[in-house]
C-alpha cells in the first residue's frame, strides 16, 4: 500500500519494524532529527507527528522511551481516518498533546523577565573571581611547541602581577598557588538599575505582581562566582526562550527561572539530561537545576535521595542539595504501552491455543460440554490491560529485559554550580582533584556501603568554594574535585552473593568501565577494584586531552583505547585490544605512551603514578586469568548428535628420537605445566591492595610529597591546548573498524551515532568538546 521506498517503517509481521533499506533508514533518521529538535527547543513530555507517504499516512507518538507508530493508511481511497486523526489531535488538551504543564513560558515585559535581565548583568560588588592565583589570564600553549636550544630559560615576571606569561621555550615562570585570600566581609548591597530593551515586534506587557519572586534582594550574602553569572547571561542571549520550572516538595512548590540549557544530551531517547544555571525564585540566588528522565525501576533511587544522605558530611564532597522530586506522574508511555501490548498479545495467543486444543479434543471423539469445568479458565474478554496504572514497584526487571527502558521525569536543584573538569591547570592539580573524587568514593563506601557504578569523565567536576582561613577576617578560595551523578549507586554486593538487577541491561559509561566488567558481559558484580580502575581510565582520559605526551595522534589513540570493542559471536562484545593490553600487561605498548614536560623533555611525575597503578591492575588480572582457567569450560554437549565411530588404536611404540633423547637437555613440557600460570605471593598481595581504597589513595597522596617528587617538577607539566580534535565518543567495532548499527550515517570511518550514555557533566556550566556518552 502506497510508496514504500521512503516509508521508514514496515508493517509486515515477518519483517523488523525498522526497515534497513538505505532510503527508508535515511527517512527514519531524518524524522528522529526533527523530533529531537522539537524536544530541544520545547519542554515536552511527548510529541505527535504526521507522516505523509505518497497516497498513505502514518501517525507517530514520540517520547523518551521510544516511538509508537500507526499502521500505514491510504487516505486517497478513504480520507476519513486522516480527517478524524487531525480533528482529534487539535482538540486534545495541551498536556495530552505533550506540553509540559510544569514549564511556563516567561514573556517579555513581565516582572520576572526584567529581573532575569537584571541578575544577568555583571555586578562588581557581588561577583568574585574563581581562578586560583597565577592562572587568571593563563593561555594554554600548543601541545607540541617547537624545540629550543635551552629548555630551562625562564622569562621574568613582574612582581605582584597576577598574570602568567610563558617564555619562548614554553616553560611557565611560576606554578599556581593552591589558595588565595578574599575578604570575608560581604560587600555592601548595591541596587541594580539595569533596564530591559523590548523588541520592537513584541508589545510591552504591563507588569503584574509575581508571587514567585520577592520584592527585594534577601539580606543574605549575595556573592557569586563570576563564571556563574556569565553562564546565566549567555543562556539568555539571542532572544532564547525563558521558562519557569517547578519542583514539588510535599505541599510546597519551588519555582526556578531558566533560559537555554548550559548542557543538554544529544540523544532523543534515554535520560535526556539537561543542565541549567537557574535562579531560585524564592531567594534570587543562582543554583544549578538538572532536568532528566531517570530510570524508573523498583530499587533505583532518585539522585537527590543520595545527596540528602551525604549532606552535612564534610568528608563527602558532593553538590549541596536544595530540593528534588519526580515531575508529577510524567512517565514515558511508550515502554508501558509495549509491555501492555505484550500482555494483551499473550492473552490472545493463550485463547487461540486453548480454542485449538478444545477443537482437537472434539474431533478425537471427546464430547465438549458447557457444564464441564475447565482446568485453565479463559480470561474474561472484558479485561483491559491498558487501564492499569504503572508505578516503579509494578515493574519487575526480570520481565522486561530486552524491552524498552522505563523513564520518569525528574528534577534536581543544587546550590553549587561547578566548573567542568577541563578547567584544571596543571598535572599536580589534576592529581589533587582526582584524589578528592576517590576520597569521596571511599567515604561513601565505608559510611553508607554504596558504590557509585558510573564513574566517568563527565561525572567528575571542579567545585570552587570559600573556606575559613587560618587568620581572622579572611576566607580561602580552594578548588575541590566533585564526584556527581549518584543515581546509579547501589549497595556493594559480594561476588559470592546473588545480585538481582534493578535495571535491564548494563549500567555505566562504556568508555570507563573496567575490563573485567565489560568482558563478563555485565554479569560480574561491580566491586571496589572495578571502581578504582574506572578512576584510572578517567585520569588517563583527561591527561591525554590536556597534558603533553609522546603520542602523535591523540584522537585516534583515545578512540582505540576508550571506544573500540571486539566482537565474540553475534551478541557478545568485549573490551578493545589497546585498553585490555594496557590493564592486563601493565604498560602502554600499543603504541608506547609517556607523559613529558612542556619542553618535550621526559620526566613528568604523572608517569610514576600511572606505572604504580598499572602494577596493581596487572596483578589483579593475572589472578582473574588464573581463576578463569580453574573453572570447568562450558564446552559443547555433543551427546546424541553423531553416530558412534569405531575406535582407532594409537601406536604404543616410542619413536626413535624420543628413546635417544638426552634427559639432561632440559625439562619436558609436563614438568612445569602445573605451576606455569600460578600467581606468586607478591602478585596476590598486590592484587589484594585493590580491595580497598587505601593503597590507591596513598599512591595519589605520596606522589605529591617532596621526597617523592621534586617540587620544581610540577612547574614543568601544566596544561596544553585540547589535543582531541573533532572527537565524539562512540563505540567502534575493532574488526575492520566497522561502525555499530545506526539510524543515520556520520560520514566518517570511525563509528556510529549510537552512544552508551551521559553525559558530560551534570552540574558543570558547559559541555566539553569531547562530550561523553550518556550512561544507561
Amino acid at each position: 500500500m502506497g510508496n514504500t521506498v521512503y516509508d521508514p517503517w514496515d508493517d509486515r509481521s515477518s519483517k523488523a519494524p525498522e526497515n534497513v533499506a538505505k532510503s527508508r533508514a535515511s527517512v527514519r533518521s531524518q524524522l528522529i532529527a526533527y523530533a529531537k529538535n522539537v524536544f530541544l527547543h520545547q519542554h515536552r513530555t511527548a510529541l505527535f507527528s504526521l507522516l505523509i507517504i505518497g497516497d498513505s499516512f502514518r501517525a507517530a507518538r514520540w517520547d523518551r522511551s521510544g516511538v509508537i507508530v500507526s499502521k500505514k493508511v491510504n487516505y486517497v481511497n478513504d480520507p476519513q481516518p486522516l480527517l478524524d486523526l487531525i480533528c482529534h489531535l487539535v482538540q486534545l488538551d495541551p498536556t495530552l498533546q505533550g506540553s509540559d504543564p510544569t514549564a511556563t513560558l516567561i514573556r517579555p515585559g513581565t516582572k520576572v523577565f526584567r529581573i532575569m535581565n537584571e541578575l544577568a548583568e555583571p555586578n562588581s560588588a557581588h561577583d568574585m573571581d574563581y581562578m586560583l592565583p597565577g592562572t587568571e589570564d593563563y593561555v594554554s600553549p600548543p601541545a607540541h611547541p617547537p624545540p629550543t636550544e635551552s629548555a630551562h630559560d625562564h622569562s621574568s615576571t613582574p612582581s605582584g602581577s597576577s598574570a602568567v606569561s610563558t617564555s619562548q621555550d614554553g616553560v611557565k615562570p611560576s606554578a599556581p598557588q593552591p589558595k588565595t585570600r578574599i575578604r570575608s566581609k560581604p560587600p555592601a548591597r548595591t541596587e541594580v538599575l539595569a533596564t530591559e530593551d523590548h523588541p520592537e515586534d513584541v508589545p510591552a506587557v504591563v507588569e503584574a505582581p509575581d508571587d514567585d519572586l520577592p520584592d527585594d534582594y534577601p539580606s543574605e550574602d549575595m556573592r557569586v562566582f563570576r563564571y556563574v553569572r556569565e553562564k546565566f547571561r549567555k543562556s539568555l542571549a539571542d532572544g532564547r526562550p525563558r521558562y519557569k520550572l517547578t519542583i514539588k516538595v510535599g505541599d510546597k512548590t519551588r519555582v526556578f527561572l531558566v533560559g537555554w540549557p548550559v548542557f543538554e544530551s544529544t540523544l532523543l531517547f534515554g535520560r535526556a539530561t539537561r543542565g541549567y544555571v537557574a535562579i531560585d525564585a524564592s531567594t534570587r540566588r543562582f543554583v544549578f537545576l538538572k532536568d532528566s528522565w531517570r530510570p524508573f525501576y523498583h530499587g533505583v533511587e532518585q539522585e537527590g535521595f543520595y545527596l540528602e544522605k551525604f549532606a552535612g558530611d564534610d568528608s563527602i564532597i558532593v553538590p549541596a542539595i536544595i530540593c528534588h522530586g519526580d515531575v508529577g506522574n510524567q512517565c514515558a508511555f511508550t515502554a508501558q504501552y509495549k509491555e501492555r501490548m505484550k500482555k494483551q498479545l499473550e492473552i490472545v495467543l493463550r485463547r487461540k491455543q486453548r480454542t485449538s486444543t478444545d477443537a482437537s479434543s472434539t474431533l478425537d471423539g471427546e464430547q465438549a460440554t458447557t457444564s464441564k469445568k475447565r482446568s485453565h479458565p479463559i480470561e474474561d474478554d472484558s479485561e483491559d490491560v491498558f487501564s492499569e496504572s504503572c508505578s516503579a514497584e509494578d515493574i519487575d526487571v526480570s520481565n522486561v529485559k530486552g524491552t524498552l527502558r522505563h523513564h520518569i521525569h525528574y528534577r534536581l536543584a543544587v546550590k553549587d554550580v561547578c566548573l567542568p573538569f577541563e578547567m584544571f591547570r596543571d598535572t599536580e592539580q589534576l592529581i589533587c582533584l582526582m584524589t578528592d573524587c576517590i576520597e569521596t568514593h571511599h567515604q561513601v563506601y565505608i559510611k553508607h556501603g554504596l558504590l557509585h557504578r558510573d564513574i566517568s569523565a563527565g561525572n567528575v567536576l571542579i567545585l570552587p568554594r570559600l573556606v575559613p582561613g587560618p587568620e581572622d577576617g579572611t576566607e580561602v578560595l580552594e578548588w575541590r574535585g566533585v564526584l556527581t551523578d549518584w543515581e546509579l549507586a547501589k549497595p556493594y554486593v559480594a561476588e559470592s552473593d546473588e545480585e538481582k538487577a534493578r535495571q535491564p541491561e548494563r549500567t555505566g559509561t562504556w568508555q570507563f568501565m573496567s575490563v573485567a566488567y565489560i568482558n563478563s558481559q555485565w554479569t560480574h558484580p561491580i566491586g571496589i577494584p572495578d571502581e578504582l580502575e574506572s578512576f584510572f581510565h578517567v585520569l588517563l582520559f583527561w591527561a591525554l586531552r590536556f597534558l603533553p605526551h609522546t603520542l602523535g595522534d591523540t584522537t585516534q589513540y583515545v578512540m582505540d583505547y576508550f571506544d573500540t570493542f571486539r566482537s565474540e559471536g553475534s551478541n557478545k562484545y568485549i573490551c578493545g585490544a589497546v585498553k585490555c593490553s594496557a590493564i592486563s600487561a601493565g604498560e602502554f605498548d600499543m603504541p608506547s605512551l609517556q607523559f613529558v614536560q612542556n619542553s618535550r623533555l621526559p620526566g613528568s611525575p604523572l608517569n610514576r603514578l600511572i606505572n604504580k597503578l598499572l602494577e596493581l591492575f596487572k596483578a589483579r588480572y593475572e589472578i582473574l586469568k588464573y581463576m578463569s582457567k580453574q573453572k570447568p569450560s562450558p564446552g559443547i554437549d555433543s551427546s546424541g548428535t553423531m553416530p558412534a565411530r569405531p575406535r582407532i588404536k594409537l601406536p604404543t611404540k616410542q619413536p626413535a628420537w624420543l628413546i635417544s633423547q638426552d634427559k639432561s637437555a632440559g625439562p619436558s613440557y609436563g614438568d612445569s605445566e602445573h605451576n606455569e600460570n600460578s600467581p606468586t605471593e607478591k602478585t596476590k598481595s598486590r592484587a589484594e591492595l585493590l580491595n580497598t581504597h587505601i593503597a590507591v589513595l596513598n599512591l595519589f597522596n605520596d606522589i605529591r610529597l617532596s621526597e617523592v617528587t621534586d617540587p620544581a617538577e610540577w612547574g614543568t607539566v601544566w596544561v596544553v591546548q585540547d589535543q582531541l580534535v573533532n572527537y565524539e565518543p562512540r563505540i567502534i567495532l575493532a574488526k575492520n573498524l566497522v561502525p555499530a548499527r545506526t539510524t543515520g550515517a556520520r560520514g566518517n570511518d570511525y563509528g556510529s551515532n549510537k552512544r552508551p550514555r551521559n553525559a558530560g557533566s551534570n552540574f558543570a556550566t558547559s559541555a566539553s568538546t569531547g562530550q561523553l556518552a550518556e550512561t544507561t
